[in-house]
């Protein structure tokens, strides 16, 4: 029996021991989770503090994707230089009487680009007009008997023109005007201006013819 007592006392001294044992390790184990605890709870409040002072950025607005670009066009092509030409008068006379056939005179082209060039332009239709000296147009004060005129190898002559009032009336001289009466030239002709043209009285022409005809006459007797 008292082998038995002392088995006892030492199995339950045994038993006390491992209690003990296991109970420290269990204690130690819920220090441990209530310090773990503890930190997560100081980083959810440091994060709680940086939130108030910091507040998060708005979130990101995507823009809409831009609008492709158009197609390209090909450029186009450069336009074609087109010859252009002036109208020129040559007059030999820029006075004389109504009434009376005016000095032939000739009107051609010229290129514009090149005045020296030939003008080979055939079948173009142009018209005179008179115009004050302000370049005001004037009906009336001209007369053709032949009212077409066309150019020939650009080139025209005109001798069948007359004044039919004098210039005083309508401020001391008149100009020539001629333009293009042919469409497809309109464009590319420049139209023209003749210089002051003194128109008479034809009462004055006889004056004239026999003052000429009497200077004729002495310059043949001298010779």
């Amino acid at each position: 029996n008292a082998e038995y007592m002392g088995n006892t006392e030492h199995s339950a001294s045994g038993f006390m021991d491992s209690d003990v044992g296991m109970y420290r390790n269990m204690l130690n184990c819920l220090l441990s989770i209530q310090n773990r605890l503890d930190n997560i709870e100081n980083i959810l409040q440091g994060s709680e503090t940086e939130k108030a002072h910091f507040p998060p950025s708005p979130p990101l607005q995507l823009l809409p994707p831009p609008p492709p670009p158009p197609p390209q066009l090909l450029p186009p092509p450069p336009p074609q230089p087109r010859l252009r030409y002036k109208l020129l008068f040559e007059m030999s006379h820029d006075s004389f009487f109504d009434q009376k056939k005016f000095p032939a005179f000739a009107i051609r082209l010229e290129n514009e680009a090149d005045p020296a060039a030939p003008v080979n332009l055939n079948g173009i239709q142009i018209k005179l007009e008179a115009t004050d000296p302000n370049h005001n147009l004037l009906s009336g004060i001209i007369s053709l008997e032949n009212q077409e005129i066309r150019l020939i190898n650009g080139r025209c002559s005109v001798s069948d023109l007359r004044f039919q009032k004098v210039s005083s009336r309508f401020g001391g001289h008149y100009h020539l005007r001629c333009v293009v009466v042919t469409q497809e030239f309109v464009p590319v002709i420049q139209s023209t201006i003749s210089g002051p043209i003194t128109i008479k009285s034809k009462r004055l022409f006889r004056k004239v013819i026999s003052n000429q005809q009497k200077k004729k006459q002495r310059s043949n007797s001298f010779s």
